[in-house]
């Protein structure tokens, strides 16, 4: 690694007017990395990565006229007039790559420009500089305006996928997503940034999420973990011939105590009589966390059923394809979540579901939900799903009939309340996908207060 301060430029003028600039460079010479482990080898030896910084402060508008024939020959060239305040260009080489130059002109041009206007080197074409900001979540991205680059370039085993830099209110800050190949193995490295604080000379780093990705049949390994405001939230799976994990959960301070959430899910034969032959076993638990049980014409999508049944839509993965696609799908999915399992100080669950089939006929998943703390609850959720031929393994076969059913039992002790729902959802039909069935049935029945002893039953 390298440091280097190409030139600095000091201009002062009678009146008070005075300039400062500077042209620094810090890089890195691959040739000196083959030692390390797993990835020296892999490294172009004959390439370097480098990054410029140009700062610029100028007290009130000088034209640069007035004094380029006083810079050494070979200096970097100034703007034919500079504005007051403080600029920033920075300049991206990487091996024989064309280099990046982002301009974010002085302060005064800074604050007119919206977020995401960048001025960029005319030789790069039309790069993506489209997201004003990193991805919401990151300190970083509250007070920044961060203009992206789109990179997508391979560097031996690294991958750089986007640069974003930006400058405000006195603050430099550098973002990179960007991704590490070893074989079946691949890190994906989200908003890894570093904010500088001119005033202070502070620095300070930060980083939105880490993906790992292993791949190596008959073994697959996904995790994604990232930062969901004041949480930081994951999932990961490991993925056999035979088996299937998955866990999700998050973690975050709130009003000064700990609160966090896990749930995982293990698709696994385990075995039993036909009608009740058991092919996994799911459990959860929540710290400081509310379960909030949706409706029961919701329970289909609810993600603690939804990931059981394979009813919830895959994200991209972080460590291929489009970078902001695969963060933006994985943070959505993490934020659903973390809807229906808010922090609640002093509350508490307790979850355990069971994945079983019945004839090889019906489907079913079934969710039962202790909620302790500020409030005790019972509920039982769940999805049972018959489909008509039964798909077997080999080419698919267009069904004639799906018949999915979402039920919902509720019992609040306290208030002496039981209530038992079930409804067809939308995936229902006979013949025809269009041709939609539709149908439920609710009880509910009170055992204490002014309506001890009555009951309703609707179908």
């Amino acid at each position: 690694i390298s440091f280097k301060v190409k030139d600095v430029v000091l201009v002062y003028q009678t009146g008070g007017n005075h300039l400062l600039a500077l042209d620094m460079d810090v890089g890195i010479d691959l040739s000196g990395l083959g030692n390390l482990p797993l990835i020296g080898k892999l490294l172009p030896a004959d390439q370097a990565l480098q990054l410029a910084f140009q700062p610029v402060l100028a007290s009130n508008p000088l034209p640069s006229g007035d004094f380029r024939a006083l810079l050494p020959a070979g200096s970097s060239g100034l703007p034919d007039t500079l504005a007051p305040g403080i600029g920033l260009a920075t300049t991206l080489r990487m091996g024989g790559f064309p280099p990046l130059t982002i301009d974010f002109g002085t302060a005064a041009e800074n604050s007119k420009l919206k977020p995401g206007a960048s001025n960029l080197d005319a030789s790069l074409g039309s790069p993506t500089a489209g997201t004003a900001s990193p991805d919401p979540g990151s300190d970083l991205a509250k007070t920044e305006k961060v203009t992206w680059v789109d990179l997508q370039r391979h560097f031996g085993p690294l991958h750089f996928q986007r640069i974003g830099i930006g400058f405000h209110d006195g603050r430099i800050v550098a973002l990179l997503d960007a991704a590490l190949a070893v074989g079946p193995l691949e890190i994906a490295l989200v908003g890894l940034g570093a904010e500088y604080d001119l005033d202070d000379k502070s620095l300070s780093f930060c980083l939105d999420g880490l993906a790992i990705d292993f791949k190596r049949p008959p073994v697959e390994i996904g995790a994604a973990f990232l930062r969901m405001g004041e949480d930081f939230a994951g999932k990961a799976v490991l993925r056999t011939e035979t088996l299937v994990l998955e866990a999700l959960g998050a973690y975050g301070e709130h009003q000064g105590h700990p609160s966090l959430f896990i749930y995982a899910f293990a698709d696994y034969p385990i075995g039993g009589p036909a009608f009740f032959f058991v092919e996994g076993l799911a459990a959860g638990f929540g710290f400081n966390r509310r379960l909030i049980v949706p409706p029961v014409g919701e329970i289909q999508q609810f993600p603690l059923v939804a990931d059981v049944i394979g009813q919830s839509t895959p994200p991209p993965s972080l460590t291929g394809g489009d970078p902001t696609a695969a963060v933006n799908g994985i943070r959505d999915e993490l934020a659903k979540l973390e809807r229906y399992v808010p922090a609640d100080i002093g509350s508490y669950f307790l979850a355990v579901g069971i994945k079983f089939n019945t004839f090889k006929l019906i489907d079913s998943f079934a969710l039962l939900v202790l909620s302790l703390g500020q409030h005790v609850e019972i509920d039982l959720l769940g999805v049972s799903t018959m489909i008509v031929p039964t798909p077997e393994a080999g080419p698919a076969v267009e069904p004639l009939a799906e018949v999915q059913m979402a039920f919902s039992a509720r019992l609040d002790p306290l208030e002496g309340f039981l209530g038992v729902q079930a409804q067809l959802t939308p995936n229902s039909f006979i013949l025809s996908r269009q041709c939609h069935l539709q149908g439920g049935y609710a009880f509910s029945a009170w055992m204490l207060g002014l309506n001890a002893g009555d009951f309703v039953y609707t179908a």
